[in-house]
């Protein structure tokens, strides 16, 4: 019962990585024409093009299709929020 216990616990802090890694390469490769503000929120968007930008701008205040919320730590890595 440990190791199952143990395994799933690795199996869940694997999955997590894999999430952080997949979100933070979607958001690195996103259009953005500024630079990201450590502690700020921005908002990624997916474009009629099929790209993918990042806009200080919520998806309250516009009509884009908007993909998720992030915010940039000191580390430089995306942490979703939303």
């Amino acid at each position: 019962k440990e190791f199952e216990n143990k395994f799933n616990e690795l199996k869940q802090q694997y999955q997590n990585l894999m999430n952080e890694y997949q979100w933070n390469e979607l958001v690195y490769n996103a259009k953005f024409s500024f630079e990201p503000v450590v502690g700020e929120i921005y908002h990624l968007y997916h474009s009629e093009d099929g790209s993918y930008f990042l806009s200080i701008i919520s998806p309250q205040e516009w009509n884009k299709k908007y993909i998720a919320t992030f915010r940039l730590n000191s580390d430089k890595k995306w942490v979703f929020i939303n």
